[in-house]
């Protein structure tokens, strides 16, 4: 029944960042950002090490992508390295001008992944998926997701995922 921190040595972290904005809509963000620290009560050590960038061609298009090395220490199995990366585009055609109110809701988004799980698992994903903007806040979600996984800890086969989201 608590949530207190489960340790007495908590992480630490931050991250350094540059923006560069050319009109609005329209930017360049990199940054990079790390993080280490006990995450339980036996002294193992997590730390990892980030990579990111935004650009903003328009109201309407951007690329982001990241690079993650992380470094995990433990009692039992001695210290692993997971890493991986990801792109994603992503296209809202409110660009397109069609005054069709629900069309311009609609946002698509691509994006390719793969990650290294440092215990003998490799697994790269694309996925393709659409958001509907309710509102701001409001979003409803879908994607499918085709998936190759190799190794002993090989996730199932592609799928379609689909959530409602709600920010504030």
């Amino acid at each position: 029944g608590s949530n207190a921190n489960l340790h007495n040595n908590p992480s630490g972290g931050g991250r350094l960042g540059f923006f560069a904005p050319y009109k609005p809509h329209y930017d360049v963000e990199v940054g990079i950002s790390g993080q280490t620290g006990e995450w339980d009560n036996a002294g193992d050590r997590w730390s990892g090490l980030v990579f990111d960038a935004a650009v903003h061609l328009s109201p309407y298009f951007e690329v982001k992508g990241e690079y993650i090395n992380t470094w995990v220490g433990t009692t039992d199995i001695g210290t692993y390295k997971p890493h991986g990366w990801w792109i994603q585009g992503a296209y809202k055609l409110a660009g397109l001008n069609l005054e069709m109110p629900y069309i311009s809701n609609v946002e698509l988004v691509s994006r390719y992944d793969t990650v290294n799980d440092g215990l003998g698992t490799t697994t790269d994903r694309a996925t393709a998926g659409v958001v509907y903007y309710f509102t701001n806040t409001l979003l409803l979600e879908g994607d499918y997701e085709w998936l190759h996984s190799r190794g002993p800890n090989a996730l199932p086969d592609s799928d379609f995922i689909i959530q409602l989201s709600y920010g504030f």
